[in-house]
């Protein structure tokens, strides 16, 4: 099920064979839908009325096949607040300081900001998007989401959705960069939106036909990756000319120091002009997931639990650092300002920090044991797991106390009655 309000794409299911040109028509319990003849069944904001069974017809001039009916809920889920972790539990994909604010955006909705590092503010858009990338400029913080959304925000704290006029094609949003007093937006299929206030998009005619991936702004110019390694570059991200190719499936790239820096696995490509590129591999078998220019230099944030990441100053010589900790998930994006490192990373690992990058601690604390169930009796919450783990907590409270039974069993099931808790 998803969240009624959430903007969210059902997708046909692939051809193993047929010749173009193919038709698509969608139905709902049976019945055709007016205009859903593409590939993608965009509905911009899910309600309860849209729950239904749903079907695709796919045709050539030969013939056409009937998919098999898949069923969607929507849901208007209760208002739950996270008691732990703290300050939320979900998956992190995006983090950057921006106008002297740490933001990060995740999985559901789920935007946090923070001035110091330290104590987060986290707010719920209450959609099933997942927030993708984020910029600042012109007085506005932008959050991107899944399926062409955009957020905007004047605080990082209270965020209005914009209609960003990407229409029921399915494509999607990649990333985001500022710059010349626009926004800039790319994505799938050449896509390239702009905004000069993030309240008021208009979709650019590219020229470009495969997917752009990342995008970054510097020395007067926005370069762009497209998924065959070629970059396009525009003075106003709106005319596009090719430039040169990097390398296949470059998945970041960002400015800094006077330099563009772009990455793809285990490979650093660095840029003083866009066209000249040099390229450095990293000693370590883990690829790079996102890449951040800071106020100390550029930051490459690897996807393993191994807790480490590179460090550069001019882009080009890098270093590998360490937090020291072994994480239970990987990280996803690091970012470094008001005198704070911070990590960003799938759940459980939502974020750890330091103030001196060598020392680092979580600010989401992770329980090294799982719990299994959960019960609830007049003024305690009681939670079992692995090895005879016990998690006792307030109703309500934000806090656990940790008691072991002398058990090595896993408890699968607690319940509370009569005035006693049996697990």
């Amino acid at each position: 099920a998803i969240k009624n309000g959430s903007r969210w794409a059902l997708t046909a299911p692939a051809l193993l064979a047929g010749s173009p040109p193919i038709s698509y028509q969608w139905t709902k319990n049976g019945s055709a839908i007016a205009g859903a003849i593409s590939r993608f069944l965009l509905i911009p904001s899910w309600q309860p009325a849209d729950a239904g069974s749903y079907q695709v017809t796919i045709g050539n001039g030969v013939g056409s096949a009937l998919s098999d009916p898949f069923v969607q809920l929507v849901t208007a889920a209760p208002d739950w607040d996270w008691r732990l972790p703290l300050p939320q539990g979900n998956s992190l994909f995006a983090m950057a300081y921006l106008n002297g604010r740490f933001v990060g955006g995740g999985a559901r909705g789920t935007i946090l900001s923070s001035t110091d590092g330290a104590a987060w503010a986290v707010t719920r858009l209450g959609v099933s998007n997942t927030i993708s990338d984020l910029a600042y400029g012109n007085g506005t913080y932008v959050a991107l989401s899944s399926f062409g959304d955009a957020w905007t925000s004047s605080d990082a704290t209270a965020w209005t959705q914009r209609d960003t006029g990407i229409g029921r094609d399915g494509r999607g949003f990649s990333a985001i960069a500022f710059g010349v007093g626009r926004f800039v937006v790319v994505g799938n299929s050449g896509l390239v939106v702009t905004s000069t206030n993030g309240a008021t998009w208009s979709t650019v005619n590219s020229g470009i036909a495969e997917s752009l991936g990342a995008i970054a702004f510097g020395d007067g110019k926005f370069i762009a990756l497209g998924s065959g390694g070629r970059t396009f570059v525009s003075a106003d991200g709106v005319n596009w000319n090719a430039g040169a190719t990097v390398a296949r499936a470059v998945t970041s790239i960002v400015h800094g120091a006077g330099r563009f820096v772009a990455a793809t696995a285990n490979h650093v490509f660095s840029s003083a002009d866009g066209q000249n590129w040099s390229q450095k591999t990293l000693d370590t078998t883990s690829s790079i997931t996102a890449l951040q220019f800071t106020g100390i230099g550029f930051l490459a944030m690897l996807d393993s639990t191994g807790g480490k990441y590179w460090q550069s100053v001019n882009g080009v010589d890098w270093t590998e650092q360490t937090t020291g900790l072994t994480l239970k998930a990987a990280s996803t994006a690091l970012t470094h300002g008001a005198g704070r490192y911070v990590m960003a990373g799938l759940a459980p690992e939502t974020l750890v920090a330091s103030s001196s990058g060598s020392t680092w601690a979580r600010i989401t604390p992770v329980e090294s044991l799982d719990l299994t169930a959960v019960a609830v009796g007049p003024s305690h919450l009681v939670a079992v797991g692995s090895n005879g783990a016990t998690r006792i907590g307030t109703n309500g409270a934000v806090s656990f106390n940790p008691f072991y039974v002398e058990s090595y069993n896993r408890p699968s099931d607690i319940a509370y009655g009569a005035g006693r808790y049996v697990a």
